[in-house]
C-alpha cells in the first residue's frame, strides 16, 4: 500500500522515514519529494507498505502524530497515471473529431470557417508587414 506522508520537516530525510514507518511493518520503499533546482524537501514523501494492513496501521497510529515538531498527515497516496476520462476533457475526444473541427472552422464552405481564415491571414500579414516595414525604411 502506497501512503501519503506530508508536513515533514524539511529536514526529514528518507532515513528518518524508513526507521519510523518499520514501527509498523515492512517498508518496501521511501521517496522522499525535494526541489529540482535546491535538492531540498518539498516536506512531503510517499512510502510504499508491505501489505495494504501494514499501511492502514501507520496510517492509523502516524496521522496528526508530532514527528520532529510538525504533525504528520498520513493517508492512502492518490492513484496517478489513469488516464482522464473521454467524457470529462473538454473539446473533442478523439483525433478524428478534433480533425473535423478544425477542418470545419478553417473551410471555405462555411462564413464563419471563410471569415477565421480570413483574420488569420490578415493578422499574420499585419505582423509580416510590422515587422519589415522598419527594416526596409533603414535600407532606403
Amino acid at each position: 500500500m502506497k501512503l501519503y506522508v506530508g508536513n515533514l520537516s524539511f529536514d526529514t530525510t528518507e532515513n528518518d522515514l524508513q526507521e519510523l514507518f518499520e514501527q509498523y511493518g515492512k517498508v518496501a520503499e521511501v521517496g522522499l519529494v525535494t526541489d529540482r533546482a535546491t535538492a531540498r524537501s518539498r516536506g512531503f514523501a510517499f512510502v510504499t507498505m508491505g501489505s495494504a494492513s501494514e499501511g492502514e496501521a501507520a496510517i492509523k497510529a502516524l496521522e496528526g502524530k508530532d514527528f520532529q515538531g510538525r504533525n504528520l498527515t498520513a493517508n492512502e497516496a492518490a492513484l496517478t497515471g489513469e488516464p482522464y476520462p473521454a467524457e470529462k476533457r473538454p473539446g473533442p475526444s478523439d483525433a478524428k473529431s478534433q480533425s473535423d473541427a478544425f477542418n470545419a472552422l478553417f473551410s471555405g464552405t462555411s462564413i464563419v470557417g471563410g471569415a477565421a481564415l480570413m483574420l488569420v491571414i490578415a493578422t499574420t500579414t499585419g505582423i509580416i508587414a510590422a515587422m519589415l516595414v522598419p527594416k526596409i525604411q533603414k535600407l532606403l
